[in-house]
């Protein structure tokens, strides 16, 4: 019940009762040994009064604006007919946003109320410039908070940028007057349905001459020693050994017995996880 409340809170509802008759309740939860709930929400405190210590050391800056702008009254009258503000008393607003004079540390202030409070959480740029121009305006105010924002450790040292460039790939070179099936790539196709008792499928690639291509079928339970056994069966009668062998981290693939073959046959490989063929 204590979760129940905040989140409830959020909802305008309203309770109808419903007549016992249309509510056709579990019979278990009206045994009469049950407590009917009296006690349930005794001793139960939603919000301790310490959530609210932080908001309470924010402090008002309206004040402050106000007072800085009595001692600028002249940049104020020069600004009025372009900016189109308005003076209301003593004071003056663009619209409903009170006008913040040029004083640098007066600004900062206003960001960071805004900012850097826990209960504020840091915004970004685009929120920062919505929210402050709810209550405050000043010119060129969008240049002032993105400098502050973009200078804030804080920001910087934990919340995610993802307008960052991608890292650089590096793909696989082909060599001039390769032959073909002279460097090849493997990998598979699995999770095909059934086919003559065969579920997967061994590519063989050319990469560097011909990009012509083996489609070999096979079992998904095939080990090392059975791609062993489809390359020389399949492969090597036409084009001989391969001089390279790219594949990626599979384990049929990286497997004692296929590194063995590799360093008999004098062959390179090349894993990579980065290329798929």
């Amino acid at each position: 019940m204590a979760r129940y409340i905040p989140r409830l809170a959020d909802y305008h509802y309203q309770l109808i009762h419903k007549p016992g008759t249309q509510n056709h309740a579990d019979s278990l939860s009206r045994r009469p040994d049950h407590t009917n709930g009296e006690e349930d929400n005794a001793n139960v405190t939603v919000l301790t009064p310490e959530v609210f210590a932080n908001a309470a050391l924010s402090i008002h800056i309206d004040d402050r604006v106000m007072a800085q702008q009595l001692l600028h009254q002249d940049t104020l009258e020069e600004w009025a007919a372009p900016y189109q503000l308005v003076k209301s008393g003593k004071y003056w607003w663009k619209d409903t946003k009170l006008v913040v004079v040029d004083n640098t540390v007066l600004r900062r202030g206003v960001i960071s109320l805004y900012h850097d409070l826990k209960t504020a959480g840091h915004p970004g740029i685009i929120k920062m410039v919505w929210l402050i121009s709810q209550d405050f305006w000043w010119p060129d105010m969008k240049l002032d908070i993105s400098a502050y924002v973009q200078g804030c450790a804080t920001c910087q040292a934990n919340k995610n940028f993802p307008g960052n460039p991608k890292p650089p790939s590096f793909p696989i070179k082909t060599k001039e007057n390769a032959l073909p099936f002279e460097t090849i790539t493997l990998d598979f196709i699995m999770k095909l349905p059934e086919s003559d008792g065969y579920d997967t499928i061994l590519t063989i690639i050319d990469h560097d001459c011909s990009k012509a291509a083996f489609f070999i079928q096979c079992k998904e339970t095939i080990d090392a020693k059975g791609v062993a056994a489809l390359l020389a069966k399949t492969l090597f009668p036409h084009y001989g050994l391969p001089r390279r062998v790219i594949l990626d981290r599979d384990t049929r693939l990286t497997a004692k017995l296929i590194k063995e073959w590799c360093d008999t046959l004098d062959i390179e490989q090349n894993i990579s996880t980065a290329y798929h063929p």
